[in-house]
């Protein structure tokens, strides 16, 4: 109730126009009068009344319309509205919030009814936010049981959905029920849609949507769309709907109430739902349905509930949504609408449907306008045209000289709401004078006078009895009784009559009753009829004083009958106190009984007494034009005589009941309603019939026969569309349902006849499928065969004949027995062609194909899904295929070995499975043997071929990983297994799956393969890695490898190895270096030493120092080439690890033969006083030049000049 805080409910005239106030009272459910009331309003002046005090507030006490989420579902005694007058009204509620708002018009008399199904806003998703499709109702009498069904899967609140919901009420009491769209059932968003609420008395319905749409952009909806509803016979099978301002969140909703149901748009031939409709489904139209003109015309073969949804914008993701009931388009209806303050809760568009033609005006504050020329036509549909304006303020009236159908829709900014407001009331609306209600009484108020509104002339009538004469719009009445008025409109069908106005007398304690004692046909058209008077005083100890008895005997004559008293008045049973029985009454012109003091004595009956009159009456009926004579006596007491029953002031009055009891219900006063019943005396018999029970909508028009007096009125319960005069029914136009017609003389003496309304009539002829092995089946269907019609079968060329010796039938049901003389001798299907032939010799058809079909052919059987190999005795399923559908099957009729069966299922009538438990040992086999099961033509099957299963406990052997140690980081792995089994290798977290090949071999190359698990396979840093390793058999069996860490990566180069360089005469050299260590070679590693075409393997020393000794070594690979002077060669030097890593020396070149004698050096000559001379010369160009003197041995190198010097002082000597 948070979310609205500002709740209105305008009252004003529908109707009537007029201008004098008159009050309004307003009562909560339990009849409890609010603060408010009662209400003065007029045409002039329409009463708004808040009921909610204020923005933000909390429900108010006067906001009965409205409950909480703890009470749904939950009878409440005091909710509600019930609005009463005295004269016609029109009602609706305003709900308006600053983001919210929607219209509820109240039906009045209208809504009244018991079988409604529900309609609500069309939601695009499940979004929580309050959004929810609720639905309420209200009883009208105590003793009231509901029913909810209808409503699928659908999970409302508070209240367990396991079959029909059914709620009693009493008077007053009201109920609601709400579905939110967030809930697990998907049903909830739209399927409350077609909800049915069926009751045994009438109640009224409240149907919508709280916060619900389907508005574009990312808000699901976001508006109030609700509205009182009518029930079913309300309803129609056209409609016009003018489209309000809004795309995404335009809806229709067609609500089928018939199975069968078809939907047409704007005039087409094909309907629009795909299938036709059952009770309860919708169909849904969107603004794409509406017409150029913005309008949607809708019929249907069937009465439907038609809900609309209309946006007063296409702003603000199109969230200012309402939701209108639609009344049907009939020609009854009001022709001219009042809409106070229209601009109340934002801009609005009025939309009117208006017959084609017909001028139209809107009146309001600014004047009249006449809008004709706006008119816009109806695809479909030429006698209507509809309007869609803006730009009126106010009070607003719309009127035209025909019925109009009138509807508002308002937006203002996130606001919208719609509202229709006329079109419902389709019959009179009685109005009493002011001061006047249902607790007056007559004589008091006599007498009361009775206005019918809304029509151009009317017929009334008294307890279903027509009023001869009363066919103006106001009726006096003296008489107590149910008053009804049923009006026309020029054009225009009559109405049904109006809701009934009870008129009731004072409580009494005097009553009468008058009773058919016999009736005799003296001769012809002469009838005797004697009545008795029973007259009862029911007060314990007051006398009835100036008592007075009148009966017209003419009063209730049919039409052209005469009557005058045969026997005068007698007292049969019981005395009177005092007077009595006048001498002069002759029931015609003295209609008074009873003597009083002008002719004797006034009449006084005793306390607790009774007196009984009887009287006989001839009635002359050659020249009636009815068989029904109704009369009613009256009986009444004045305080003071002479009583002439007609014109003295009473003291009790009472009019007399039909039978021998004035109260029936014995509760001492007889005056109640339902004890003033006329008596009536039908003098001929009439009998009506149809020449048929039931009709189907798609055939012709039946007319009845009447069998006795002609000149009576055809009616039947509303949907049931008949002509009043000749009693023809309007199939097409008359709902599915059954119907009793009733004939009658101005509601007396009627005769009735059941007629049933279908959709559809029945095929005939039938055939019944039959598959057989016999050739010389027997056949059946259904038809009906009337007197002077016929019946064929046409069989494989062959025609047979009903009454020929083969072809005969019982009741509808007909067989054909094919004689041997025409057996079939082929396999296959045939079509079997029954036809039924009318005695005008129309044929008919049966509409199936292919009804028989031979078949001796044996079912075959193949058994499946049993796996070729399995480890344990886990059970498995096993497919049973015959390759037709056979019959008989049982556990039993399979065999098996080493295990046992269970659970023979039934997948279709060709396809079987069963359950298979193995023993535990020993492999299984499943025989299915020839003659265990029947195809449909009685043939035995074939036995199937055997199936095999081989047990296998055993583990495979176990799996090995071969040990790697390498640089590759995404190594293969590889190892052993059982030939053929599979194999899993898990390496870091990381599954391959692979089969060991014909040799018991597996690998696994975790740069290529795919894994089957934990993928993908990253590539691995140095360290080591355990391969799990698990090997499968066929059978499931499996074993694991029993190492780890097999596998070793490692990235990291070796020390670089050092090669010396060597210039040498000696063409075999001997070539050394060092591994770079200066220590001996690591584990794993190893040093090889390639020079002019041959590589030697070489262990260094534990100083790290190796050579080869080129003259010596054997290579362990390549060629040695020949060295040759002046040449350089390359020696590469490279240490490989374990993981095949490895490096090479970083120089080149490194070993230069040179075979050639240098240049003669040259000593230069030298006298000196230094006694540690510089000693010099000349040799070839980088030669080593080695000089003694004196002993000692000094090196140098020749320059590029080729000039060498040695200074003895500071050279360091090599030698000596």
């Amino acid at each position: 109730q948070d979310l609205l805080p500002q709740h209105n409910l305008p009252l004003h005239y529908l109707l009537l126009p007029q201008t004098t106030a008159f009050n309004v009272t307003v009562t909560d459910g339990a009849g409890t009068e609010l603060s408010f009331s009662p209400v003065t309003v007029s045409r002039t002046a329409p009463a708004i009344i808040p009921l909610s005090s204020g923005a933000g507030s909390p429900k108010g006490p006067n906001t009965k319309f409205l409950v909480d989420d703890s009470q749904l579902a939950t009878v409440q005694t005091d909710e509600g509205l019930i609005l009463t007058a005295n004269k016609a009204f029109f009602t609706s509620i305003r709900i308006s919030e600053s983001a919210q708002a929607g219209f509820l018009t109240s039906k009045g008399t209208a809504g009244f009814g018991k079988e409604f199904r529900t309609g609500h806003i069309w939601n695009t998703t499940g979004a929580a936010g309050r959004k929810a499709h609720v639905f309420s109702f209200m009883a009208t009498e105590d003793a009231t049981t509901v029913t909810i069904s209808d409503f699928g899967a659908v999970d409302f609140e508070n209240i367990s959905e396991s079959g029909d919901i059914t709620v009693s009420l009493d008077a007053g009491d009201s109920y609601v029920m709400a579905a939110f769209v967030d809930k697990p059932s998907t049903d909830n968003l739209n399927n409350v849609n077609g909800t049915r609420i069926s009751s045994n008395k009438n109640i009224v319905v409240n149907s919508g949507s709280w916060l619900g749409g389907s508005p574009g952009g990312t808000d699901e909806g976001r508006d109030i769309g609700l509205d009182q509803i009518a029930p079913i016979e309300q309803t129609g099978f056209e409609y016009i709907l003018v489209k309000g301002q809004g795309i995404a969140s335009e809806n229709v909703i067609v609500v089928a109430h018939t199975d069968g149901t078809d939907i047409f748009l704007n005039g087409a031939s094909s309907p629009a739902n795909a299938s036709p409709l059952n009770a309860g489904e919708f169909h849904r139209f969107t603004a794409s349905d509406y017409s150029a003109n913005e309008n949607m015309y809708i019929t249907s073969n069937q009465p439907v509930y038609v809900y609309q949804g209309l946006n007063g914008a296409n702003s603000t993701n199109e969230r200012q949504l309402g939701m209108n009931y639609m009344p049907p388009i009939i020609c009854l209806g009001g022709t001219n609408v009042d809409i106070p303050n229209i601009n109340q809760l934002g801009n609005p568009v009025i939309q009117i449907i208006a017959e084609a033609g017909e001028q139209v005006t809107i009146t309001d504050g600014s004047g009249t306008t006449d809008v004709t020329s706006s008119a816009r036509a109806v695809t479909g549909n030429s006698n209507y045209v509809t309007y869609k304006l803006a730009g009126y303020t106010g009070n607003v009236t719309v009127e035209s000289p025909r019925p109009i159908r009138v509807s508002l829709t308002i937006e203002s900014g996130n606001i919208g709401g719609a509202g229709f407001f006329s079109g419902f009331t389709t019959s009179p609306v009685i109005e009493t004078p002011s001061g006047y209600d249902a607790t007056s009484c007559i004589p008091d108020n006599l007498p009361v006078t009775l206005t019918a509104t809304g029509f151009d002339s009317y017929q009334w009538y008294r307890d279903g009895i027509i009023l001869t004469g009363e066919t103006n719009a106001s009726v006096s009445v003296d008489k107590p009784g149910v008053y009804t008025a049923a009006g026309t409109i020029a054009g225009c069908v009559s109405s049904e009559q109006s809701f009934p106005l009870s008129v009731t007398l004072c409580p009494g304690d005097l009553g009468v009753a008058k009773d058919v004692v016999s009736v005799t046909n003296v001769s012809g058209d002469l009838f005797d009829v004697v009545f008795d008077l029973i007259v009862t005083n029911y007060s314990p100890s007051n006398p009835a004083p100036n008592m007075q008895l009148i009966d017209d005997i003419t009063d209730g004559l049919p039409s052209g009958a005469t009557a005058s008293i045969q026997s005068a008045p007698t007292v049969v049973n019981g005395s009177f106190t005092t007077g009595g029985i006048s001498s002069s009454y002759n029931g015609t012109s003295d209609i008074a009984l009873l003597t009083t003091s002008l002719s004797g004595a006034d009449t006084e009956l005793a306390a607790a007494s009774t007196v009984t009159v009887r009287f006989k009456v001839r009635v002359d009926m050659s020249a009636a034009t009815s068989p029904a004579y109704a009369g009613q006596a009256v009986v009444t007491t004045a305080i003071s005589g002479p009583n002439d029953g007609i014109t003295t002031t009473f003291d009790n009055q009472d009019f007399s009941d039909s039978g021998s009891n004035p109260d029936p219900n014995g509760n001492g006063d007889p005056t109640e309603a339902g004890e003033n019943d006329i008596t009536e005396v039908c003098l001929s018999n009439t009998t009506i019939s149809y020449s048929a029970s039931t009709y189907y909508s798609t055939g012709s028009d039946p007319t009845p026969i009447i069998n006795g007096v002609s000149g009576g009125t055809f009616s039947a319960p509303k949907g049931l569309v008949i002509n009043s005069t000749s009693g023809e029914i309007d199939v097409s136009a008359s709902i599915v349902d059954d119907y009793i017609v009733t004939y009658s003389f101005g509601g007396l003496c009627p005769s009735t006849t059941s007629i049933s309304i279908a959709l559809n009539p029945p095929a005939e002829p039938t055939v019944i499928n039959q598959i057989t092995n016999n050739t010389t089946p027997t056949l059946t269907g259904t038809a009906v065969v009337n007197v002077g019609e016929s019946l064929e079968v046409l069989l494989n060329g062959q025609t047979y004949v009903l009454g020929d010796g083969n072809l005969s039938i019982s009741g509808t049901t007909w067989t054909l027995i094919v004689p041997v003389a025409n057996a079939i001798g082929t396999d296959g299907i045939y079509d079997v062609t029954a036809t039924h032939i009318n005695g005008v010799g129309t044929r008919t058809d049966d509409t199936t194909n292919g009804e028989l079909e031979i078949d001796t052919d044996a079912p075959e059987i193949v058994i499946s899904g049993q796996p070729s190999i399995i480890n344990n005795n886990s059970s498995y399923t096993v497919n049973l295929n015959f390759d037709e559908d056979i019959t008989g099957l049982q556990i039993t009729d399979i065999v098996v070995t080493n295990a046992s069966l269970s659970n023979l299922t039934s997948i279709n009538a060709s396809t079987y499975t069963i359950v298979v438990l193995p023993a535990g040992t020993g492999n299984i086999t499943i025989d299915f043997p020839a003659g265990g099961v029947k195809d449909l033509a009685n043939n035995n099957n074939l036995a199937a071929s055997q199936v095999l299963t081989i047990y296998d406990d055993t583990a495979p052997a176990t799996p090995t990983v071969n040990a790697l140690t390498t640089s590759d980081n995404t190594p293969v792995v590889s190892g052993t297994a059982e030939i053929g089994s599979t194999v899993t290798v898990i390496i870091n977290g990381v599954t391959f799956t692979t089969t060991a090949d014909a040799s018991g071999n597996w690998s696994v190359d975790t740069e290529t393969a795919t894994p089957t698990a934990g993928g993908p396979f990253t590539p691995l840093t140095d360290g080591d890695y355990d391969v799990a390793v698990t090997s499968t058999d066929a059978a499931g069996n499996s074993s694991s490898d029993a190492t780890s860490n097999e596998v070793s990566i490692d990235t990291t180069a070796p020390t670089a190895p050092i090669v010396n360089l060597l210039t040498t005469n000696d063409v075999t050299p001997v070539i050394t270096g060092t591994n770079g260590l200066g220590t001996s070679q690591l584990a794993g590693e190893t040093l090889t030493v390639t020079v002019n075409g041959a590589t030697y393997t070489v262990t260094p020393d534990a100083s790290g120092n190796w050579s080869v000794d080129t003259e010596t070594a054997t290579p362990t690979s390549g060629t040695l080439g020949t060295f040759n002077d002046g040449t350089s060669y390359e020696v590469v030097a490279t240490v490989t690890d374990a993981a095949s890593n490895s490096t090479s020396d970083a120089t080149s070149n490194e070993v230069s033969i040179d075979t050639t004698a240098p240049a003669t050096p040259t000593v230069n000559t030298l006298t000196t006083s230094d006694n540690t001379p510089v000693l010099s010369g000349t040799a070839e160009i980088g030669s080593t030049v080695v000089v003694v003197i004196n002993g000692v041995t000094f090196t140098t190198t020749a320059d590029a000049s080729g000039d060498w010097s040695v200074d003895t002082e500071t050279a360091t000597p090599t030698a000596g």
